[in-house]
């Protein structure tokens, strides 16, 4: 869907563009009421008359120079048939007299990202636009793509959605390796069961032997459970794998040092700081 968006917050603009985008959508975002119509006219210009230039139109009711519904009754002016939300943490009840509720939904904040795209792909927006481009709609309920969702969740912090995200990509994939792994690391920054990581790493090498990032992370979860000689055999697989990969030698190092070959443990230390430093 094309998704044009209107928020004085430089913050939300970024959490409404990054989430929107890993749905597939293309987001066109204004920093104020302004903008957000003069955008929205440059585009009219560019569509057939009979159209919408965007399936969604997203406003912050607060904003500098015009307010969210002054710039909804502008765009439907010219648009009645666009479809329009409102994000605001008024009553929607304020809005009746000023917003027509038939062609105006009002989303009260804060509201969790995750529910409110799930809000768009549910509503009629997502149907028209499968109607109107047929040969482009993808289906969303994909294991790749909640997979890349969980992703985006880990980054900003946000690690029990991540995990939701990669759950729901093994409900639909369960040999999805890269879902697996990405869900033990989600365990683990949420400081899970060390079991419970353990098997999506085992997982995630049943169906990809050569991840070396996951032998790595095995051994270090055997290394804790002092499990060193297994822990040892995790690390030189994933150094056979991948070479240059400076902490599993540096776990190598570590492991042989507990089981008292200090020689060793030295001459993979030194390796391990010669590839970080590289």
């Amino acid at each position: 869907m094309k998704i044009l968006i209107a928020d004085d917050e430089e913050a939300d603009r970024a959490i409404y563009s990054t989430f929107l985008k890993s749905e597939g959508n293309e987001v066109i975002v204004t920093s104020d009421g302004k903008e957000c119509l003069e955008t929205y006219e440059k585009a009219l210009k560019e569509c057939p008359a009979d159209t919408n230039p965007f399936d969604l139109v997203l406003l912050d009711y607060r904003m500098p120079f015009v307010d969210g519904g002054a710039v909804a009754k502008g765009i439907l002016g010219t648009r009645s048939a666009q479809k329009i939300f409102i994000a605001t943490a008024y009553p929607a009840e304020l809005f009746k007299s000023t917003v027509p509720e038939d062609k105006v939904r009002v989303i009260q904040k804060p509201f969790d990202m995750e529910q409110f795209v799930t809000t768009i792909r549910d509503t009629d927006v997502q149907k028209d636009h499968k109607n109107k481009h047929p040969a482009s709609y993808h289906e969303r309920d994909n294991a790749e793509e909640w997979n890349n969702k969980g992703i985006k969740f880990g980054m900003i912090g946000q690690h029990d959605k991540a995990l939701g995200c990669f759950e729901r990509a093994l409900r639909i994939n369960p040999n999805y390796g890269k879902a697996w792994y990405n869900k033990g690391t989600s365990l683990g920054k949420m400081g899970r069961l060390d079991k419970d990581i353990l098997t999506c790493f085992e997982k995630t090498l049943e169906i990809d032997p050569n991840h070396a990032a996951a032998w790595n992370n095995r051994g270090a979860l055997l290394a804790k459970q002092g499990r060193n000689k297994e822990a040892l055999a995790s690390y030189d697989r994933a150094i056979e794998i991948d070479p240059l990969n400076a902490k599993a030698w540096y776990n190598k190092g570590l492991v042989l040092e507990r089981m008292g070959n200090k020689k060793n443990a030295k001459e993979c230390m030194k390796k391990s700081v010669q590839l970080a430093l590289t």
